[in-house]
């Protein structure tokens, strides 16, 4: 079985669209969260579905659902979550200032 771990900045990431969402309309949280624990699985299970994102450093990908994507890549046993961004966002810039990942991670 294929299995996902977090990034902190993932960790993050997930925190802060939870409270600005719940802020808003605490019913869609729970849909929320249902929704992306269902793309981390099957991302795990198939993890060449997504996108892939040279531009953003080696072996990330990227998978969109919605507003937001999902950026990860492929790690023994499973895949890790780097980041989830809403897609309006600046990807770029912001993968730039991520030193996590720009430091031969």
């Amino acid at each position: 079985m294929s299995n996902y771990t977090f990034t902190p900045l993932a960790v993050s990431d997930l925190d802060n669209i939870y409270e600005y969402i719940a802020a808003n309309d605490l019913a869609i949280v729970g849909r929320l969260l249902n929704r992306f624990t269902q793309l981390f699985r099957k991302l795990a299970a198939m993890p060449g579905i997504g996108r892939n994102r040279p531009e953003l450093g080696e072996g990330i990908r990227s998978f969109s659902s919605g507003n937001y994507v999902i950026f990860y890549r492929t790690v023994e046993g499973g895949i890790q979550i780097m980041r989830v961004l809403h897609g309006a966002r600046d990807i770029e810039k912001i993968f730039a200032q991520d030193t996590e990942f720009t430091q031969g991670e």
